[in-house]
């Protein structure tokens, strides 16, 4: 992987510059090794120069992403850009009617994928995606010399996009590809949607045509369009998300229409007004949806008493809110996962099934289990739903055990058929014995919950308490046999409850850190 190799997994050619370009090594199947692979574009560049080196940078987004072809990455030297594109022949790049700064006009190959990356050693290119006077459609909203389009589409297969900032712009990245990688990307503040809905305009949106083998890792999204979830998912197979870091934005991730063999994990979830993950089935009969694992994710809202706004922690839905995917009869949701989450704090349920289809037709949620979870001061003092399962008998094959639920103002956690509210030990004795039988109501004891740490405490009921989930934890415990690799380790006589494994054998200096936890740092 290029010409050195540190400890921590970066990889660097060595050979370009005095610092060297530094990349993930886990990230790409293939860094760049050779001088000729890197072509660079900065502000003050020139498009009629070769691009070989920063003395003889491009000018032009545009020039950079008509250019470059499988194998070679394409290195922005800090700057902001505000281009609206043209390809080739001289058209205006569009993508959903709107035009596009950054929008690559060819595919990589699998192991030459095309990258585009912000150089380190220059911060993040910014990409505002406004400020041309175009007339409509080419941009969606006008004021006289500020037109705003969209910053970033990726159609193209094997394509990364690396280390770059976006704001003000008509939503954010917009993509259909296939083995596409976001990392390291910051998006906030873009603009109110206009002429679309808000669900498709958010800060990474994979949109119509299936999409497979991408990853969104170590970004970070806040205020993101409208009422736009961060992370907007659609027909698309086998994606992973994760170590990003969501915060102050209308929502979350949202799975809809048709996703599968999705992981989520080791995100952080901090304010979100709706849902901060929700997963719906398909409205096109025949599609695959579930088999996704969501696990080690940190949901909270700052306060004692959180805003009504501050809405529920998982959210799964059959045929939607408010009628919204009636189709969903035909194409289920099924193997689920979620497992080892924190939810704090929310007004709304911490763990929501809605309007699960009860005329027997479907197998509705099939196989989908909840395990080793925290779940704590969900609702309100008024109106608390720490778990909330619509329909429950439509619910196959569901499992439910070894999480922690535990209410500062009342006792009743549990809530079953809607409106009815139970505390643990009676819902599990009177209303589903079959149900939570290992789960305990306990405060867990956070390090300092209202502060975002979500460790657990010496002494916390939630360690040794939860279950080996399979093909996840090590099959025994890691202070019985530390060489174990490829899966989590976990410590004593049982996996802990929640997101944090607590190690009784590490000083507390070396204790894991607080979230939002695995952001990628440079």
């Amino acid at each position: 992987c290029g010409a050195s190799m540190r400890s921590n997994g970066y990889c660097c050619d060595v050979d370009n510059g005095d610092m060297g370009v530094w990349f993930r090594g886990d990230y790409y199947d293939k860094c760049p090794s050779a001088t000729d692979n890197y072509r660079y574009v900065k502000n003050d560049g020139n498009d009629a120069n070769n691009g070989l080196t920063p003395a003889t940078a491009w000018r032009t987004m545009e020039h950079i992403t008509n250019e470059l072809t499988p194998g070679q990455t394409g290195l922005i030297m800090g700057g902001t850009w505000n281009e609206q594109t043209r390809w080739p022949d001289g058209s205006l790049k569009i993508c959903e009617n709107v035009a596009v700064t950054l929008y690559p006009s060819r595919s990589g190959t699998p192991g030459n994928p095309i990258i585009f990356k912000g150089h380190p050693d220059y911060g993040k290119p910014l990409i505002e995606a406004k400020g041309f006077d175009s007339p409509h459609p080419i941009s969606v909203q006008c004021d006289i010399g500020n037109c705003i389009h969209r910053p970033a589409c990726i159609f193209g297969d094997y394509v990364i996009l690396d280390n770059f900032e976006i704001t003000e712009s008509y939503g954010g990245i917009r993509t259909v590809g296939t083995s596409t990688v976001f990392q390291d990307c910051l998006i906030h503040d873009t603009y109110k949607n206009v002429g679309s809905s808000g669900e498709n305009l958010g800060g990474i949106t994979f949109l119509y045509s299936p999409s497979y083998d991408s990853i969104i890792r170590g970004c970070e999204f806040h205020h993101v369009a409208g009422g736009s979830p961060a992370i907007s998912v659609y027909r698309t197979k086998t994606l992973l998300i994760e170590n990003n870091y969501i915060h102050d934005n209308a929502g979350g991730i949202q799975f809809k229409n048709g996703v599968s063999n999705g992981t989520v994990r080791w995100n952080t979830f901090k304010n979100i007004g709706s849902a901060s993950i929700s997963h719906s089935c398909s409205d096109t009969p025949g599609i695959d949806t579930g088999n996704s694992d969501i696990y080690e994710n940190v949901v909270y809202s700052e306060g004692v008493d959180p805003p009504v706004d501050l809405m529920t922690g998982f959210y799964f839905t059959v045929n939607g809110y408010a009628g919204a995917y009636t189709a969903c009869e035909g194409s289920d949701v099924h193997d689920l996962r979620v497992f080892n989450n924190v939810i704090f704090n929310k007004y709304g349920a911490g763990i929501l099934f809605h309007n699960v289809l009860s005329d027997g037709s479907s197998d509705n949620y099939e196989r989908t289990s909840l395990s080793n979870n925290i779940i704590m001061n969900a609702g309100t003092a008024d109106n608390r739903e720490n778990l909330a399962v619509f329909d429950p008998d439509y619910l196959v094959d569901f499992k439910s055990d070894y999480n922690i639920y535990f209410d500062t103002f009342e006792t009743e956690v549990m809530m079953w058929r809607r409106y009815n509210s139970y505390t643990l030990n009676v819902f599990r004795t009177t209303v589903r014995p079959d149900l939570e039988q290992h789960s305990l109501q306990q405060n867990p004891l956070f390090v300092n919950p209202d502060g975002g740490d979500f460790r657990l405490r010496s002494g916390s009921p939630a360690i040794d308490a939860g279950t080996i989930v399979s093909g996840y934890h090590c099959p025994v415990s890691g202070d019985i046999d530390p060489t174990q690799t490829g899966c989590k380790l976990w410590y004593g006589s049982a996996p802990d409850i929640g997101a944090f494994e607590y190690n009784p054998g590490l000083p507390k200096d070396k204790l894991p850190p607080a979230k939002p936890k695995g952001l990628v740092l440079r």
